[in-house]
């Protein structure tokens, strides 16, 4: 199955457990709380399809069309996400071929289809360069992202054919969307050796991007895709340092625990037939990067809880269905054109660790960070630590 890689930055490793409990993550009262969600966990559990009007939710009220940036801003970054290394930084190999601007996406939008062709060497090419430039900073890969960064936002790439075009109102394709956390990243780690007027040029480029991303509509806010719009928010916000795409990451992260059913599972996502547990996995990466990343504002997600719910509960039915995938079957929902695999027999590939690095569980060693807990499945045959490239958040299909 084929992948997209989202870096999760090699920093957190040594940076969360100095920040864990400073600041309290069970008092935040920023969502509607008061509502009820279990109607929506029980009519998901009886639609027959993972299409059918069951899936119907709240959608998120995101206000942020513009953010309006002063190139003091820009001109002034220096790392603004860290750039250290650590020991669990370990990769198999670098990209050396700087991409092309791709200022035509053509995204075709078919599930499955040719846009992961054209998008993975790009993953491929951010991942592993920020990986080695942690490791060694100032070096070819240092020199490598700023021509990336310099050359596509010259070009204005990623400006012509980006939205999913099986929707009528805008929605930034998913395959652009995974490139923004990595770009973003890329960024914030070059950023020192950038003049005043490249930081300009380069953030200005991604910032219309960004907001692209926050004015792409979803029909419901339970939806990995959306977790992933808010993962950009917050690093972006991180960046530029603005509290209110901050502000929104944070909601998104609780109002996600909020719609998560006692069990763990995320009602859509593992509704998604043949890939159910996948797309779990991939909520749970989603959110364990959010609440990665929180801490480098020096924040404790991990620890958020609602209604007893916490993103723990996630990660125990997740270990659950890796070790039993039988599991699939209580959830999972005929799902055309959203899905591979069969219900009774789910694709499992998301366990599998790819020579390049790429691992859809990846998210578990940075779990083990935040929490110092580790997880039945993560003790069976997954040697995560000998593999593991930059720590990556490896996506599949939308």
């Amino acid at each position: 199955m084929v992948r997209v890689a989202i870096t999760f930055v090699c920093a957190l490793m040594v940076s969360v457990t100095t920040l864990i409990g400073s600041a309290a993550a069970k008092n935040w009262n920023m969502s509607d709380t008061k509502s009820d969600p279990t109607n929506f966990w029980n009519k998901t559990k009886n639609a027959k399809s993972c299409n059918g009007p069951e899936f119907d939710h709240i959608r998120d009220k995101i206000s942020i069309k513009k953010i309006k940036i002063k190139d003091a801003v820009y001109e002034n970054l220096n790392a603004p996400l860290g750039l250290r290394s650590s020991a669990y930084c370990k990769f198999n190999y670098a990209s050396k071929m700087v991409p092309k601007p791709l200022v035509d996406a053509k995204i075709d939008s078919k599930y499955g289809g040719k846009d992961q062709k054209r998008f993975q060497p790009i993953y491929e090419f951010l991942n592993t360069n920020i990986g080695l430039n942690r490791l060694e900073p100032a070096g070819v890969a240092a020199s490598r992202l700023k021509n990336f960064l310099l050359s596509w936002s010259s070009a204005d790439a990623l400006s012509k054919n980006i939205r999913f075009t099986l929707m009528k109102k805008f929605r930034l394709d998913f395959h652009v969307q995974s490139l923004l956390p990595p770009m973003i990243i890329a960024y914030s780690d070059v950023s020192g050796s950038l003049t005043k007027n490249e930081r300009v040029q380069v953030g200005s480029w991604l910032n219309r991007l960004v907001e692209q991303s926050q004015q792409s509509d979803f029909y419901s806010r339970q939806d990995n895709k959306v977790y992933l719009q808010h993962l950009t928010a917050l690093l972006w916000g991180a960046v530029i340092k603005n509290e209110k795409l901050i502000t929104q990451a944070k909601k998104g992260y609780q109002n996600a625990i909020f719609d998560m059913r006692p069990d763990g599972t995320f009602p859509k996502d593992v509704s998604r037939g043949g890939t159910g547990i996948h797309y779990q996995n991939r909520s749970t990466n989603a959110l364990m990067a959010l609440a990665g990343y929180a801490t480098l504002i020096g924040e404790n997600w991990v620890e958020y809880e609602v209604n007893g719910r916490s993103i723990e509960d996630a990660v125990k039915w997740l270990d659950k269905a890796n070790a039993d995938p039988s599991l699939n079957k209580v959830y999972a929902r005929r799902c055309d054109g959203g899905s591979n695999g069969t219900i009774d027999n789910p694709n499992m590939n998301h366990l599998n660790i790819l020579k390049t690095g790429e691992s859809d569980i990846s998210w578990v060693t940075l779990y083990m960070q935040l929490t110092d807990k580790k997880q039945v499945f993560c003790q069976k045959g997954f040697k995560l630590i000998e593999v593991i490239g930059v720590p990556l958040m490896a996506l599949n299909h939308a």
